[in-house]
């Protein structure tokens, strides 16, 4: 939500809020905190949030009720920039028979994941290279764990992911081949 590192570099929680304060969905609106979150204060943001009847999720679970009587178990895993995430601190799958959607920003925690602890991954952090060549090839990755990934979808222990690039920039305030999105998911 906060873009780049500074306070000075992001629009405020209090300005930001007109645009969240738009948002509608029938089983709730979830948020999972960013690195750059962290940087301006992630208190801030979680604080609007949850004015505003937002989920500012870390580390939770929680089981979500579909029309006809499905279930849905959405879950998040922290931002792990300060402090690496622990195998124990991944949230447990409630059961095989709920499908299982887990919200982490950064991907790095793909090695982490044993396979059936979730049916599908949404990350993030990596910006999409930020600077890539034409086609998409990013020249580097921000990612620790060195893990080869594709966008927007990769394939780990036989969990899909889904990378997004996001909106925002980190270090150079520049995109090459590279350009923002936000990715609607519809899920049937």
């Amino acid at each position: 939500y906060a873009n780049g590192h500074t306070r000075k570099s992001s629009m405020s929680p209090e300005k930001a809020r007109d645009y969240f304060r738009m948002l509608r969905a029938p089983l709730g609106i979830f948020a999972v905190q960013g690195n750059h979150d962290q940087y301006y204060g992630w208190e801030s943001w979680k604080s609007m949030f949850t004015d505003l009847g937002i989920c500012a999720m870390w580390n939770d679970s929680f089981l979500l009720h579909l029309p006809g009587g499905r279930k849905l178990q959405l879950s998040s895993v922290r931002d792990d920039y300060h402090m690496r995430i622990r195998p124990e601190e991944l949230p447990l799958r409630l059961s095989p028979a709920i499908p299982h959607i887990l919200l982490s920003h950064v991907p790095d925690i793909f090695p982490l994941l044993k396979p059936g602890t979730a049916d599908a991954v949404i990350s993030a952090h990596t910006h999409g290279g930020q600077i890539c060549l034409p086609g998409g090839i990013p020249l580097g990755c921000i990612s620790r764990e060195k893990v080869k990934f594709t966008y927007p979808w990769s394939r780990l222990n036989g969990t899909p992911f889904l990378i997004t690039r996001g909106l925002g920039c980190s270090v150079l305030p520049l995109r090459l081949c590279c350009p923002p999105e936000i990715i609607v998911l519809e899920i049937r």
